[in-house]
């Protein structure tokens, strides 16, 4: 093969593997973007899921605390009016766990009492 021969051939193998290399890079290119969108959207996404976990542990706070002062004036008026804090036996205060699974359901008469309150009770039922 001759000088004149080998020229062409070696330009046209050079401009093959440029035009190779750039139609592989710009397909990376592609991949590239496509990652990096899907991994922004992920974490967007985590970071909405924490904002939402960390606003219902909050949530959880706030009735645990409501509840804890419900308990403490309830505790309170039952020591001061001499009630029983455990009506019909639905629990005793030696023990810490109940015997089966027990729900609290709030049942409302619709009869007023004389001071224009609707009268409420707590009704233990076990499932």
């Amino acid at each position: 093969m001759n000088d004149w021969q080998l020229a062409p051939l070696m330009a046209g193998l050079t401009v093959g593997l440029a035009f190779g290399g750039g139609v592989v890079a710009l397909w990376a290119e592609r991949r590239r973007r496509a990652w990096r969108s899907f991994a922004q959207r992920a974490e967007q996404a985590r970071q909405h899921l924490l904002q939402q976990n960390t606003q219902a542990r909050k949530q959880v706070e706030l009735v645990q605390a409501e509840l804890n002062a419900a308990r403490h004036l309830l505790a309170v008026h039952s020591a001061q009016t001499g009630q029983s804090r455990f009506p019909d036996g639905a629990a005793t205060p030696g023990r810490t766990e109940p015997a089966g699974p027990v729900i609290g359901y709030l049942q409302t008469d619709l009869e007023r009492s004389a001071d224009g309150f609707a009268s409420t009770q707590v009704v233990w039922r076990a499932h």
